[in-house]
């Protein structure tokens, strides 16, 4: 069975048949270590065997590339494994990820420890059911720093990390919310990152030390989205109270409570 499964995926792969990468997880990234392990020996590095020797590398990546372009094209919709199988096959390949595009897929079962993120774009990607270098909740939330080099995200225990894209190493980790944390927005100097969820309000986190400075209060609903003027003095956000409030320099020092 495993080898007719191999088989099936190899020729996916070569001839570009997106519904089978999107039906079946090539491996479980949640799935227990050992399990997993054995997934990536048994399945994913035959897989890439085979691929090695039936293209050259250039020819190959062009081809990963293009079964990306296709899903975006014609599959973006869809949920599925199809981008999360694209991952965990090139980095089993070796390739370099930087400057991948992922934006608004669906990214399965993509076990991403160890894997290098320099500048590669997630921005609405559902990566609910993939697995970073540490464990957290579904993630709700996800932003890029202005300069590329941070990624922040935010998930349903109400916690809030901060990684660094090209090492993958956690920089930050905080609890934000009692509930869920919805969403993560960076200031445009990238020294700040708001963080909004269900308690109603919205804090401005320090990058640095990952310290709370600023609780602005106002809304009487759960804080769904929140975003920066591209200037850096306007927060805007907006909650399930049907209201969006909009934050200058001199209302941030004036409805300013402590954390």
């Amino acid at each position: 069975m495993t080898e007719q499964f191999v088989e099936q995926a190899y020729q996916a792969i070569a001839t570009e048949d997106i519904s089978f990468l999107t039906k079946y997880a090539l491996i479980k990234a949640q799935a227990s270590d050992y399990i997993r392990a054995s997934q990536i020996r048994l399945v994913l590095e035959p897989i890439a065997s085979k691929l090695h020797a039936s293209f050259k590398a250039k020819a190959l990546e062009s081809k990963l590339k293009q079964i990306l372009i296709k899903l975006r094209a014609e599959f973006s919709t869809l949920p599925g494994y199809a981008a999360g199988n694209m991952i965990n096959l090139l980095h089993q390949l070796q390739f370099d990820l930087t400057s991948y595009d992922f934006s608004q897929l669906s990214v399965w079962q993509a076990y991403l420890v160890n894997v290098n993120l320099h500048r590669v774009n997630f921005t609405g990607a559902d990566l609910a059911k993939s697995v970073f270098a540490e464990t957290f909740g579904g993630v709700s939330g996800v932003a890029f720093s202005p300069d590329d080099q941070l990624l922040a995200t935010s998930d349903t225990s109400g916690e809030v990390q901060i990684w660094e894209i090209a090492s993958g190493k956690q920089l930050q980790a905080f609890k934000a919310d009692t509930a869920w944390t919805w969403a993560v927005a960076f200031s445009p100097n990238g020294q700040w990152l708001a963080s909004a969820g269900d308690d109603y309000a919205v804090k401005l986190w320090e990058v640095k030390t990952g310290k709370c400075q600023q609780l602005l209060k106002g809304h009487t609903s759960t804080v769904n989205a929140i975003a920066f003027h591209p200037a850096g003095q306007v927060l805007a956000s907006c909650a399930q109270d049907s209201t969006i409030r909009l934050g200058n320099s001199a209302i941030l020092k004036t409805r300013c409570y402590k954390c």
